[in-house]
């Protein structure tokens, strides 16, 4: 695993591009931006630093992977804490995980990676935080990504149109500040009588 994350920091190096977090970011507010295949650096817990706030919008619907690393540079054992919250802030928390152990002895970096699955494109907090001082360094892309439908099309009223033996593709129950696309509608006129097949 940790092969394949040094392997993974190394290509978005290559592909993407490194930032560091800017202080304050101890608040949605104060939100550090970040984009997708960049590498963020940072540092949480040193001081009065107790948490560190970064915003995305994340460029197409999808499964969110983060990948990171955590570094325990205090003198005791500790933990490096994620949330991941939508554009609801504090009310639309995704996730909150540990990163790897609940306890990381100090001096040890751990590893981690991430998975949200049926994001729609949206604006994306993340939130950092430890009980000892920690330095990281995460990074995310957008995988499992596919053609959307037109929208709206929650109702009966809204209803795309589809003719004899076109294709159509979406998402149907991806999460969007708060709420998730469950309903997509489709109409069509039956040109002749006969057995329907889908």
């Amino acid at each position: 695993m940790k092969l394949l994350y040094t392997l993974l920091l190394v290509l978005i190096f290559v592909t993407g591009y490194t930032q560091a977090e800017t202080e304050p970011n101890n608040l949605f507010g104060q939100a550090t931006s970040y984009v997708a295949n960049s590498v963020v650096n940072g540092a949480v817990g040193t001081g009065a630093d107790d948490f560190d706030y970064f915003v995305t919008v994340l460029p197409t619907d999808g499964t969110m992977k983060i990948y990171i690393q955590g570094t325990n540079t205090s003198a005791s054992a500790g933990y490096l804490f994620m949330y991941g919250y939508d554009r609801l802030k504090a009310n639309g928390q995704i996730f909150g995980n540990y990163i790897k152990s609940s306890n990381t002895s100090a001096g040890t970096t751990v590893f981690d990676t991430l998975t949200i699955k049926g994001r729609a494109a949206d604006t994306f907090y993340v939130r950092l935080q430890s009980t000892q001082s920690f330095s990281y360094s995460f990074s995310y892309e957008m995988v499992d990504t596919s053609e959307n439908d037109v929208e709206p099309n929650n109702l009966f009223t809204e209803s795309r149109s589809i003719n004899l033996l076109e294709e159509k593709k979406g998402h149907v129950g991806y999460l969007k500040n708060g709420t998730d696309d469950a309903v997509d509608y489709y109409s069509t006129i039956l040109p002749f009588d006969g057995t329907m097949k889908i």
